[in-house]
C-alpha cells in the first residue's frame, strides 16, 4: 500500500509540474515540507531522465582520434 501511495504522489506531482505549478504550491497541496518536496522532485527527475545513447558521454558523441574515420 505504501509503494502505491508513493507512485500516486509521484504521478500527481509530475502532472502538476508539467502543468506549470510551482513546487511551493505543490507542498501546500501535498502537506509536506518544501525540503521534502524538493528531494522528491529531484529523485523523480533522476529516475525519469533519459539516458544518453551508448558510445556517448554527457550527450556528446565520442570521436575516433586515430585519424581513421
Amino acid at each position: 500500500m505504501r509503494r502505491r501511495n508513493q507512485v500516486d504522489r509521484e504521478a500527481r506531482v509530475g502532472g502538476l509540474l508539467n502543468r506549470g505549478n510551482c513546487v511551493a504550491k505543490i507542498t501546500d497541496w501535498e502537506c509536506v515540507s518544501l525540503m521534502r518536496m524538493r528531494n522528491c522532485v529531484r529523485e523523480l527527475l533522476e529516475r525519469r531522465a533519459r539516458q544518453p545513447p551508448a558510445g556517448t558521454r554527457r550527450g556528446m558523441v565520442l570521436l575516433d582520434t586515430n585519424g581513421m574515420s
